[in-house]
């Protein structure tokens, strides 16, 4: 993590050189080298959507990009480019421990291996045909000879390649939170946009290029070279992925050779596996649950681990495995399971969970459009939640805010309350006495001390990822509401709670945090529930619209709270 005064000098020789030696230099120049394709193939399809302008335009844009690509420091660039990155793709396909992998990085994976075989034609008999056989590489040459027999794997090729590097570039970002309105708001817009403009430019320039007469007769003898080169590539391609899984095949089979180990996952149970693959590798392999966001290539820190046994057996910390954990202030333990490759037995925890995997209890319905009745009412809130969204990762936020309601939403259902209202940082209540005197108070005073011991677990759960431990605060008052179904249909329809009593327990939440305690409850659930109280410590709060002062008392530990059974 760069330091102050570098953070605020971006010219800094200094500063970029340390960022650069902090980082995996390998990761930074398979980035490098993925972003100049990219680059170019963008340039690329951006010339072929003039074409909906006209070719002149198309070939005007063409002699631009010529002045950077077919340069020399351009050329050079492009094709060092292309192999470094094709290079260290087989490296990591090399690496892998399993392909049971989210449906995404599947369809990358295969998008990038299908790419050599639908392009070494075009490259063939366009740059290569133009630089070793003097073939015209202008647009409306070109385009004669594409259209119409070639215009369908030209298409497959252009969606291909482009999705192939969006899917690349969402990887790079997508953690990042200073690019995460771009990624929301503009990456897919333009990621749709491109490729249909570019087609589309491609489908009328190819028309308009068939009354071109104006090429030369071609030699049968450079077609046949032509040929030759594009059957020799795709072979060379075919050759090459058929070595990459020959020696795939040939490591697994020794690494079932291996003795095996025990790995534990904490909460999952234990599974045997022989050594070979990441630990992320073997939560997939195992179909265990485990979150990660960059798709396991140790740019985001979702998929880290507390090592709560072997720790001491692992392999070093890599150079960009101790940068992602210093930037997160991880505590001693926590481990990247992207990066962990154990080779002897193991326990380990996942720290965060995966979205989406969660069940929701039915909400009970009222049975009436309108009911007035006595109850308790219960506002929960999220301490510090603007500190909270502007320190955590997008991910981590999600996360914790989904873990957050649910546990919050269960403390209310365990003891029969129902959820009113629901906001990002907190809810609204109701405990109904159902014809016992206390019971709706008492269960409210439940709920909120299971709440409590809620978020102590989340607090230890999330260690690794929070800045500062989660708080709460709580209101509660009982009284009379309204119970009230809001909505111009039946099945549309709401149930709220209405009346100054939500007010009231919304106004002790708040003046929860000057009366320093994270809960507070009035005079009237204390009495309702027969919880002893010290007068000494009874405050009167102003409401808004209430006639006379509220009497706030507030609770200092849970140990108040062990009366109420």
């Amino acid at each position: 993590m760069l330091s102050t005064v570098e953070s605020h000098n971006a010219f800094n020789i200094k500063a970029l050189t340390t960022r650069l030696l902090r980082n995996d230099w390998k990761r930074t120049l398979r980035l490098t080298s993925g972003l100049v394709l990219l680059a170019f193939v963008t340039m690329h399809l951006v010339n072929h959507a003039l074409g909906l302008i006209g070719i002149a335009q198309m070939s005007v844009m063409q002699e631009w990009r010529w002045v950077i690509w077919k340069s020399r420091p351009g050329t050079w660039l492009l094709y060092g480019s292309f192999f470094v990155h094709v290079s260290f793709t087989l490296a990591r396909i090399l690496r892998r421990g399993t392909f049971r992998m989210p449906f995404k990085e599947a369809l990358q994976l295969i998008l990038g291996l299908s790419i050599p075989f639908l392009i070494i034609g075009h490259v063939a008999g366009t740059r290569l045909a133009g630089d070793m056989y003097g073939l015209d590489e202008s647009y409306v040459a070109v385009l004669h000879r594409l259209w119409p027999k070639s215009a369908v794997i030209q298409t497959v090729a252009v969606l291909v390649v482009w999705f192939h590097g969006i899917i690349g570039f969402h990887y790079i970002f997508t953690a990042k939170r200073s690019v995460r309105t771009i990624m929301d708001d503009l990456l897919w817009a333009v990621a749709i946009l491109v490729p249909a403009l570019a087609l589309a430019g491609f489908l009328v320039s190819g028309r308009d290029a068939q009354p071109y007469d104006g090429e030369p007769t071609i030699d049968p003898a450079v077609i046949s070279l032509v040929n030759r080169t594009e059957f020799y590539g795709r072979l060379g391609a075919f050759g090459l992925l058929a070595a990459v899984g020959g020696v795939l095949g040939y490591r697994e089979i020794g690494r079932r050779r291996r003795r095996i180990i025990t790995v534990n996952y904490v909460g999952h149970g234990e599974v045997m596996v022989r050594p070979g693959q990441s630990l992320l590798e073997i939560s997939r392999d195992q179909r265990i649950p485990h979150p990660s966001l960059c798709g396991g290539r140790g740019r985001c820190a979702t998929c880290r681990v507390l090592v709560t046994k072997g720790l001491q057996d692992l392999p070093p910390i890599g150079v960009a495995e101790r940068t992602l954990l210093e930037q997160i202030a991880a505590p001693p333990g926590v481990r990247l399971a992207c990066q962990v490759h154990p080779f002897r037995d193991l326990s380990a925890q996942i720290l965060l969970p995966v979205l989406g995997e969660h069940t929701h209890a039915a909400q009970s319905e009222h049975a009436g459009w309108g009911l007035e009745e006595q109850a308790t009412v219960l506002v929960v809130d999220l301490r510090a939640f603007t500190n909270l969204v502007n320190t955590q990762v997008p991910y981590e936020l999600v996360v914790l805010l989904n873990r957050f309601q649910e546990e919050m939403i269960q403390s209310v259902r365990a003891h029969h309350g129902h959820v009113d209202i629901v906001v990002v940082d907190g809810l609204t209540a109701v405990f109904k006495k159902d014809g016992h005197k206390d019971k709706g108070s008492r269960d409210a005073l439940k709920a909120a001390r299971d709440m409590f011991k809620s978020i102590e677990a989340l607090n230890v759960q999330f260690q690794s990822a929070l800045s500062l431990p989660l708080r709460i605060g709580i209101g509660i008052h009982t009284g009379r509401i309204l119970t009230a179904r809001v909505g111009a249909m039946q099945a549309q329809a709401v149930t709220l709670a209405l009346g100054e009593t939500v007010a009231v327990a919304s106004k002790l939440e708040a003046a929860s945090k000057d009366m320093m305690s994270d809960l507070v409850i009035s005079r009237e659930t204390a009495l309702a529930a027969g919880l002893p109280i010290m007068q000494s410590r009874l405050r009167d709060i102003y409401v808004l619209g209430h006639e006379n002062a509220i009497s706030a008392y507030p609770i200092r530990g849970l140990g108040e709270l062990a009366a109420v059974t």
